[in-house]
């Protein structure tokens, strides 16, 4: 399936004790039936090495295995006094979206158990080791002019999404309009599970009537990116074949 879920964990969960993750495998779209789940304590979860668990567990009773890959990234970060949950690190699966804000607020309250203490305190240690990487994406170059009809010219008006890793999220720049050479220096902070993460980058012309016009596409690891000196031009390739577009983007780890 290669699909990733967010699930954000909450203080208030921690009080009432850490869920655990249950998968279940269904059959059916309408009216699914379940042909067996399998559990995941956050005992388990919580024990292992990082706080993530990497397997191929049977399912039900069918002989079906599930492969999975399960991480605990933290809490939602709150203030001194408990109130409302900001913008932060939350525990999620596998690949992850990324995170802003909270980084600096104790997770630990005085008037709490020391059990929950404890876990709210090493959820705090596990937020100040989780690594990021900022990508940018900076400009593109070699965009062309085309012809339309009564010898009107069609500028380009470029923007590019952007995939990071296995995360369904996508990131889509602002339209530079009517610019062959455009700039964005836009940027998004992601979760740096590991440095093969993939960065799949589309191209496109923003039309005012019908689909946009795809320019081409690309993928580049971090790892690649990074030993670039953080920063790398790509030309875009469409059905295989090079296009003469190139877009520049950097990364540099947080």
């Amino acid at each position: 399936y290669d699909v990733s879920f967010l699930v954000p964990i909450t203080p208030e969960h921690v009080k009432e004790g850490l869920p655990d993750v249950i998968f279940e495998l269904q059959n059916g779209s309408n009216k699914p039936s379940t042909l067996g789940s399998l559990a995941v304590s956050h005992k388990s979860l919580l024990a292992a090495p990082e706080n993530t668990i990497k397997a191929i567990r049977s399912i039900g009773e069918g002989g079906a295995k599930l492969e999975f890959h399960l991480s605990l990234h933290g809490i939602e970060a709150v203030d001194a006094a408990m109130g409302p949950p900001s913008n932060s690190l939350v525990a999620a699966e596998s690949s992850m979206a990324s995170t802003q804000g909270g980084m600096g607020h104790s997770l630990v309250a005085p008037d709490e158990t020391p059990e929950t203490q404890a876990i709210l305190q090493a959820a705090d240690e596990l937020v100040k080791k989780v690594k990021k990487v900022n990508v940018t994406i900076i400009g593109g170059k070699g965009f062309k002019i085309t012809k339309k009809k009564f010898g009107m010219k069609d500028i380009p008006d470029v923007y590019c999404t952007v995939k990071y890793g296995s995360s369904p999220k996508v990131w889509r720049t602002s339209t530079v309009k009517n610019n062959v050479s455009p700039e964005w220096k836009e940027s998004e902070k992601y979760i740096l599970s590991n440095e093969n993460e993939v960065i799949s980058l589309d191209a496109w012309d923003a039309n005012r009537k019908g689909d946009d016009t795809h320019y081409g596409s690309f993928r580049v690891t971090v790892a690649k990116v990074l030993l670039s000196s953080g920063k790398i031009e790509m030309e875009l390739l469409k059905k295989g074949a090079n296009t003469g577009c190139f877009v520049t983007l950097s990364c540099f780890k947080e």
